[in-house]
């Protein structure tokens, strides 16, 4: 019986074509996922965990800073931006300045706008979006806050902050996964 098992495995021609054909296959698999990952859903995966506008930037990093108002607890946060209208100057002198901001003289700046602590979330919003408009003008001379209309964003020269979008630990804790 073994000499019977030994003839067949010998007389078995050997199948080259089948690591050929995985990995094919693996390759195709693997083009094919990442082709359907788009800057959208790579957004979506990174803090803030949201979307660009057409035209819009985002520095990669956020200001930490520590929320005062009335519904906060004093977690950690991060502040990012989204910005409009910029030259790639522009926005790399931006990126620049927001990675390497001091986060307790914009926490210090933003409690001087509000003057007494706690204050009402609206406020303390209000209050971010002109310290933000103001250091950035040092940046950008001229920026101003806004978003383009849909579909028409805005052109090379009009520095626009467009958005500003706060991402908390309590937020990044709830995205954890715990099993």
């Amino acid at each position: 019986m073994i000499d019977e098992l030994a003839a067949q495995s010998v007389s078995r021609r050997r199948r080259w074509w089948l690591p050929v054909i995985t990995l094919c296959g693996g390759l195709a698999l693997a083009g094919g996922l990442a082709a359907a990952t788009d800057l959208d859903t790579y957004l979506l995966s990174v803090p803030p965990f949201s979307t660009l506008t057409d035209g819009a930037m985002r520095p990669m990093s956020g200001l930490p800073y520590v929320s005062v108002g009335e519904t906060d607890r004093g977690e950690q946060c991060a502040l990012y931006l989204d910005l409009e209208g910029l030259t790639d100057d522009e926005f790399t002198a931006v990126s620049d300045y927001w990675a390497t901001a001091d986060s307790e003289a914009f926490a210090t700046s933003i409690g001087s706008r509000l003057g007494v602590v706690p204050t009402t979330d609206d406020k303390e919003w209000k209050a971010i979006q002109d310290q933000i408009i103001h250091d950035l003008d040092e940046v950008v001379p001229g920026i101003v806050w806004g978003t383009a209309p849909p579909n028409q964003p805005f052109s090379h020269g009009e520095p626009h902050l467009g958005a500003i979008s706060r991402v908390c630990t309590d937020d990044l804790d709830a995205l954890e996964y715990r099993g």
